[in-house]
């Protein structure tokens, strides 16, 4: 997420760090293919690529690095073979570049605030990498390579979520989803339900849908929609506005019981002559957990956000 460029911005300001990403992985792991962690000198690090042992044996690589400078190739074996049991069992391997930063030696703390800012924004930042045989030393480098090979890495903002409803359960799916780093708008036509001291810092509240809107659509990464409002006129007003941008939506998802969302897809369909997107639509919204409280709702609409996000809805 952006909280990651900025601490490894704060970082390289107070001296050299190690940068672990993860180049390949086959198979099951816990991390895939351009997940990072940085490692200072003092061994305090952000960011994971999976943690437990293969991530002990990236502090100690990180530790070296930053002793020489040189990078390191680790391949991470999690096939948990019990005849050589190293890393794991998770059923794959991970191959992982680990390289030295230095802001003096590269330069890097305005590029990488930038980065930061330009994710935080909402806008996609392509980052030049050098080829190094297959491994990518991302950003620039510092030890002559023999092979002057580029590719761009394009790095995507985190989802931006659209709350339609600031209610009991929108307060409790805001606070849940914002300590995840996804971007958080909440809309609700009554401003008094929008106070700050009720939704987490930095959330962006909108008494006017089409404001929200605006804002919302402007987001490069996944877009996300959740309609927790507190009746049905204010379901049909909502996707009413939402219906020229359905095809901009990764996730609609709508709260009710099935009598609720039963009624709300006639009377839309009635109304627009057309039926709500199946192909991104998820009514009612979460995962069936039994859910009751605002704060398990909150829970099993995060969840069911997460595997949708990952490919595993």
């Amino acid at each position: 997420m952006t909280h990651f460029w900025q601490a490894l911005a704060t970082a390289l300001a107070e001296g050299p760090v190690a940068l672990a990403t993860v180049v390949t992985s086959q198979g099951s792991t816990p991390r895939q293919g351009g997940a990072r962690m940085l490692i200072t000198p003092s061994g305090q690090w952000v960011g994971t690529i999976g943690g437990g042992a293969a991530e002990a044996k990236v502090i100690v690589a990180a530790a070296q690095v930053m002793q020489t400078g040189k990078a390191q190739v680790l391949d991470i074996d999690l096939w948990g073979n019990p005849q050589q049991l190293r890393d794991g069992i998770c059923g794959g391997t991970m191959r992982l570049w680990v390289q030295y930063l230095d802001a003096q030696t590269f330069t890097l703390v305005s590029t990488i605030k930038h980065i930061h800012q330009q994710l935080s924004q909402g806008q996609a930042v392509p980052i030049v990498c050098q080829l190094h045989g297959e491994f990518p030393i991302a950003l620039t480098a510092k030890d002559p390579f023999p092979s002057q090979e580029f590719f761009v890495e394009q790095l995507w903002p985190p989802p931006v979520l659209l709350v339609v409803g600031a209610g009991h359960v929108g307060r409790a799916l805001s606070h849940l989803a914002s300590g995840l780093g996804w971007q958080m708008i909440v809309y609700d036509d009554r401003p008094s339900w929008l106070a700050a001291d009720a939704l987490p810092e930095g959330t962006r509240c909108f008494p006017f849908l089409s404001h929200a809107l605006d804002t919302f659509y402007a987001w490069q990464g996944p877009r996300w929609v959740a309609l927790v409002t507190r009746g049905l006129p204010q379901d049909l007003h909502t996707l009413g506005e939402l219906k020229d941008g359905f095809a901009r939506l990764d996730y609609l998802g709508i709260l009710g019981s099935r009598k609720r969302i039963s009624t709300l897809r006639q009377v839309y369909d009635q109304h627009h002559g057309s039926p709500l997107p199946e192909e991104i639509l998820h009514a009612p919204i979460g995962l069936e957990i039994g859910a009751e409280t605002p704060e398990e709702i909150a829970v099993s609409i995060v969840a069911e956000l997460i595997g949708h996000w990952r490919g595993h809805d």
